[in-house]
């Protein structure tokens, strides 16, 4: 008998991973590409990116589709709709990839927080979901996502050069990561949009870690906006909640540290366990779960295996 098999997507802002899979951990197919964000690129263009994105995989030959995408909120529908167009026979839902994070959550309830390109927190209490910031970069300010730290880091080269700030190690760093000084290049960093300001955040956090004080100040500044979330959720959720963290910012120490130092400040009891496996084997986990299939004992080990993240 031919074995069911489920595809998995985890569309992030600036790249996205789609695997598909069965109920064993085997997978099949997979795919990588760039940014599915909707409220970035345009429904339409989520919806190309995410139908070519899965056919790379093979999720042709898929019965269950589980999309997990950045800012879906708003337009599950559309993408739910577009999918199922273009896989017909299959079931497809398309959602918050905040649901990638959730599946690691030990209880139904809890908090998942996501700092990646941008930042989201979202607290689950007795089947009642609630938003709490991801409201977009025009209106998030510094709250942990990639491109406000590099916004921020930017804007603190530029004004060091030409003499409104203080002097920082970020302007050689602004001038490493771009060829030329920040002043020179503001034309390609306007035009490069949020993956070019947002892949100077590493940049920050390196001079960060070497004890430069705008560097410090704004990896400071992005960490306390992010424990801002989880003093909204704890009051949802009440003390000694769970709370995974997602994203790529939480895969750096100096700003690990910051937030938990922020945390503590704040007087947040929660019990905070940051993400170390990919959100694809969450997105994959809630795959299995729309099809109503629990994962066998050993899924974990096969499915990452099967992608080998160990070489990527």
């Amino acid at each position: 008998m031919t074995p069911v098999t489920f595809a998995a997507v985890d569309g992030g802002g600036s790249r996205s991973e789609c695997a598909v899979f069965d109920v064993t951990g085997r997978v099949y197919g997979y795919s990588s590409g760039g940014a599915l964000n909707p409220n970035d690129i345009g429904e339409e263009e989520s919806l190309k990116r995410l139908s070519e994105l899965l056919s790379r995989a093979g999720a042709g030959k898929a019965d269950y589709l589980f999309c997990g995408i950045s800012g879906a909120v708003g337009h599950e529908d559309f993408l739910s709709d577009g999918i199922s167009r273009a896989f017909p026979g299959a079931s497809v839902r398309a959602a918050s990839d905040i649901e990638n994070v959730f599946a690691f959550l030990p209880s139904k309830d809890g908090a998942a927080l996501i700092c990646g390109t941008g930042s989201v927190c979202f607290a689950r209490k007795d089947g009642v979901t609630r938003r709490i910031g991801g409201w977009g970069w025009l209106l998030d300010g510094m709250c942990g996502g990639g491109y406000a730290v590099g916004r921020a880091g930017l804007e603190a080269a530029l004004r060091d050069g030409d003499g409104r700030g203080p002097a920082t190690s970020l302007s050689g760093a602004a001038e490493e990561y771009l060829g030329e000084s920040a002043s020179a290049a503001v034309t390609r960093i306007l035009s490069g949009g949020k993956p070019l300001i947002a892949g100077f955040a590493p940049f920050v956090f390196r001079e960060t870690e070497k004890g430069d004080a705008a560097a410090l100040g704004v990896t400071e500044s992005a960490a306390c906006g992010v424990a801002e979330y989880l003093s909204v959720a704890a009051g949802i959720l009440g003390e000694g909640f769970s709370c995974v963290c997602s994203g790529g910012l939480f895969s750096e120490n100096v700003f690990r540290k910051a937030f938990l130092s922020a945390v503590c400040r704040m007087r947040i009891t929660a019990g905070i366990d940051f993400l170390s496996g990919p959100q694809l084997l969450g997105a994959a986990r809630c795959a299995l779960s729309f099809g109503g299939i629990k994962p066998e004992e050993d899924f974990n080990r096969y499915f990452l295996s099967g992608i080998d993240y160990e070489k990527k």
